[in-house]
């Protein structure tokens, strides 16, 4: 069973390659991780990348499965969840990555 884990922005898409997906037109954008971008390719030869759809900044936790942080850090995973503003993983806080896409959207 795979395990859920922080994203690193590495990520295989290997599961997509070989699929024959319709082509977009219009605007595309991809944030800078390596697998948005592979699949923003699989999608259309002429997409963007827009550091506002970056992944957030997961701190001590990037990379590590959530059930090992849960076990770990339990309070911090908690206010994690219930707290927009809370960064018990020292990273950056969710509510700065939901206000950049906010805004990128209304562009």
């Amino acid at each position: 069973m795979k395990t859920a884990r922080f994203p690193t922005g590495d990520e295989s898409v290997e599961a997509m390659e070989g699929l024959h997906l319709p082509a977009l037109t219009g605007r595309v954008s991809a944030s800078p991780a390596r697998a948005a971008q592979k699949i923003a390719k699989l999608l259309t030869s002429a997409y963007k990348v827009d550091a506002a759809f970056d992944d957030l900044d997961y701190g001590r936790w990037h990379g590590h499965s959530i059930r090992d942080i849960g076990a770990n850090e339990p309070e911090g995973i908690a206010a994690w969840r219930a707290d927009p503003h809370a960064r018990p993983h020292a990273g950056k806080a969710s509510r700065c990555c939901r206000r950049a896409w906010s805004k990128r959207w209304k562009a």
